[in-house]
């Protein structure tokens, strides 16, 4: 899996001064420029939740981008875990963070602590300690990082998220005859089964079903 590594991937600063006040450390916040894998926000008939109240579980993407376990409040693994793929073709699947990057730029990624945001529904204001998240549904909006019409939200996907599938995930990036896809944010949506999200066009939506298997991811981190 070493799609990430051999082209690199490019960042996009939304602030290069983050301070306690906005992320509870201060650094520069990155949103990687395309759309890096698709994957679905969680299993079908799961929750909206990047993580729910009870610290029981976790969404997938929250999961697949760090290797989270569920019962763990924070995806601030010391160690993320690497795909493998065995001699025979199998594939043990891990991670995006150990995937993507070496233990020394790991280490330079800096803890977040957040909640996921999106207005009053249930779960918006769970606080947790991420490395690699999606933005919010308010982060999406916030002309301060550069948003300040639907244009600069769009996105293209990789290579690797049009035509490959990632982390035991049955789908592909769902893309536009235009080129763009849309991506996946980590509010909960308009209903217990959605979750918000920005369209091909760079409409932020109210919601899409937590099940789609083909939902891009635009990472983002916070670098120490």
């Amino acid at each position: 899996m070493s799609g990430y590594t051999k082209s690199g991937i490019k960042w996009r600063v939304l602030a290069n001064n983050t301070t306690a006040d906005d992320y509870g450390n201060k650094g520069i916040l990155l949103l990687a420029d395309q759309a890096l894998f698709a994957d679905t926000f969680n299993v079908t008939g799961g929750g909206n939740q990047w993580r729910k109240g009870d610290n029981t579980d976790s969404s997938k993407i929250r999961k697949d981008l760090t290797s989270v376990t569920d019962g763990s409040e924070s995806s601030a693994v010391a160690v993320p875990k690497k795909t493998v793929i065995n001699a025979d073709g199998t594939i043990e699947w891990g991670s995006f963070a150990g995937d993507a990057f070496n233990a020394k730029e790991y280490a330079a990624i800096a803890d977040t602590t957040h909640d996921a945001g999106g207005e009053t529904s249930s779960g918006h204001d769970i606080s947790t300690t991420d490395k690699l998240f999606l933005l919010s549904y308010e982060e999406a909006k916030n002309t301060a990082y550069g948003f300040s019409d639907n244009l600069k939200r769009r996105a293209t996907p990789t290579d690797l998220a049009r035509n490959v599938k990632m982390y035991d995930n049955t789908g592909v990036a769902c893309v536009e005859t235009s080129g763009a896809a849309w991506w996946w944010l980590r509010s909960p949506g308009n209903a217990g089964s959605a979750a918000r999200y920005v369209d091909s066009y760079g409409n932020v939506g109210v919601g899409t079903s937590v099940g789609h298997f083909d939902g891009p991811v635009r990472a983002a981190l916070n670098l120490d």
